[in-house]
């Protein structure tokens, strides 16, 4: 993910062991975990146990009794009665010294982080001042698009337990930008899963979230969510949704799902949709929703005010033997309408593709899609052909895709590419190249680079060269020419070390150095 993420601090993620050897019978491994690094209750009863191995080329993941591949985590083998004895998890505290020397934020600046497994099964943190300039954040694609793109969050405050929080229409963390102080709670109490957030920000706004789900049994869920940011001029949401399957036979599944939300104007969905666990099945799926004018202060809804209607249908089949190991193909159609205004009708946008993908048993894999999107005033017609090599070996991967048609009424081509390195036993690099020819011309070049010196010591680099999306309105594509060079310690115990000559996530190469400590005690 990058440098700099609490989760990377051992200490504080919790440190476990373990060792596997291959025998004349198969296969062992040794697992030893502290239970204090668990969310567990007060006197835990049983544990849910799955276990999953991969199997290289072609590489599949199979789990073992009684969960099947797809099927809800609830079907695990059960280990108990347990009886075990009581024990108190630690409070941890995690302080960081940051220096910086050259550009606007020089100087040093401390920060707190506090965290705590309670009795109950909870996971309680707190953060103070944290300095998150180490993070490296995520580099947008140029390619098109009408509107704003939804971004991955790699703040570790905001990263570690997000599957407990509000779905991102409810809740997009990267709105919230200068952290002063923030605390948050998560996990599951039986039945019920728990999270909420808090966040004072340096400009005096305070923003909230919480998430409240409960298995109804073991195939239904009911979640309710929250969140508000104040001082935006816009409103709270909440969402309210309920979701499940229904077993039919062995191998097939009834998926429902609805939802109401609420941000200054309602909406609401329902789909279903009917899928297999073997294949060689026709699987199928369709949906409605409605959705007013949202105005979510603390989420991100960059199109709202329509009404929508979806269908999909997708084959899949496997083959033992020959050069082919699968192929599926998929088509769907997407409709959407203005719900109300002067529109109030119209057409919004429509989309209708198919795509096939075929993949080798020697770790190749063919995708070719073609998709026919209308928005008014514009017809757009796109054929999209990719092919992947090495797709078994993790170090060693590529991809390359091209895609032309037209677009916004223009002509378009747009020419991807990606490959993973493995130099020698200690470096690994990554290209990533794009090239986009639309109403202009631009490219985009990403190389990183890891070097692990030792298995807690490593060099990392990234330079950015070309075009960026300027952030929320990515048809603006601003220069970019970024390089920076860093150093990392991550210890099992004692201090963690951040060395770096630059700005991460600056469009311009900067002269900049920034050393961060960080230790837990």
């Amino acid at each position: 993910m990058g440098s700099g993420r609490a989760a990377a601090k051992v200490e504080w993620r919790g440190d476990w062991q373990a060792a596997a050897k291959i025998t004349e019978k198969g296969w062992q491994v040794e697992i030893a975990i502290p239970f204090r690094i668990f969310r567990l209750p007060r006197k835990p009863k049983a544990f849910s146990i799955h276990f999953s191995r991969t199997i290289p080329a072609p590489r599949l993941i199979d789990s073992t009794f009684p969960y099947r591949r797809g099927q809800a985590i609830a079907n695990t083998a059960e280990w108990g009665p347990l009886d075990l004895p009581r024990f108190q998890s630690p409070l941890l505290f995690m302080p960081s010294v940051t220096f910086a020397l050259g550009g606007e934020d020089k100087g040093m600046r401390s920060g707190l982080d506090i965290k705590q497994y309670l009795p109950n099964g909870l996971q309680w943190q707190g953060t103070l001042n944290p300095d998150f300039r180490n993070v490296e954040d995520v580099v947008e694609t140029i390619d098109f698009t009408y509107v704003p793109r939804a971004l991955p969050d790699r703040r570790p405050f905001f990263t570690e337990g997000q599957d407990y929080f509000p779905s991102r229409r409810v809740f997009y963390s990267r709105l919230v930008k200068d952290v002063a102080t923030g605390t948050k709670l998560f996990g599951k109490v039986e039945r019920t899963r728990i999270g909420f957030l808090g966040v004072y920000e340096s400009n005096s706004r305070l923003t909230l979230a919480s998430c409240l789900s409960y298995d109804l049994n073991k195939f239904w869920s009911a979640r309710a969510e929250y969140a508000h940011r104040t001082r935006v001029g816009m409103s709270p949401a909440y969402r309210f949704s309920l979701s499940g399957y229904v077993p039919q036979g062995k191998d097939w599944r009834w998926i429902l799902g609805g939802d109401l939300i609420h941000a200054g104007a309602g909406g609401w969905s329902l789909s279903l949709r009917r899928s297999s666990q073997s294949f060689e099945r026709i699987s199928f799926g369709f949906g409605f929703s409605e959705l007013g004018n949202l105005k979510p202060s603390a989420g991100f809804a960059p199109e709202v005010n329509y009404r929508e209607f979806f269908w999909n249908i997708g084959y899949d089949k496997r083959h033992e033997k020959g050069p082919i190991l699968m192929w599926d193909c998929f088509v769907h159609s997407d409709e959407r309408r203005f719900r109300g205004g002067q529109g109030k009708g119209q057409l919004l946008d429509e989309s209708k593709g198919a795509s096939v993908w075929v993949t080798g048993r020697a770790g190749w894999a063919l995708r070719c899609y073609y998709s026919h999107y209308r928005r008014p005033p514009f017809r757009d017609r796109i054929l999209s052909v990719s092919f992947s090599w090495n797709t078994f070996d993790r170090y060693r991967s590529g991809n390359a895709s091209y895609s032309w048609g037209k677009r916004a009424g223009a002509n378009y081509r747009f020419l991807t590419f990606d490959q993973s390195l493995r130099i020698s036993e200690k470096w690994t690099i990554n290209i990533g190249y794009e090239r986009l020819r639309h109403e202009h011309r631009t490219y985009q070049l990403v190389i990183s680079g890891v070097c692990d010196l030792t298995p807690e010591k490593s060099l990392m680099f990234r330079w950015v060269k070309g075009s960026q999306p300027e952030f929320g309105a990515p048809q603006n594509l601003l220069p970019v020419d970024n390089f920076y060079l860093g150093f990392r310690q991550f210890s099992r115990k004692g201090m963690d070390v951040y060395l770096l000559l630059g700005d991460p996530n600056s469009r311009r190469t900067r002269f900049k150095l920034l050393v961060k400590f960080v230790q837990v005690f």
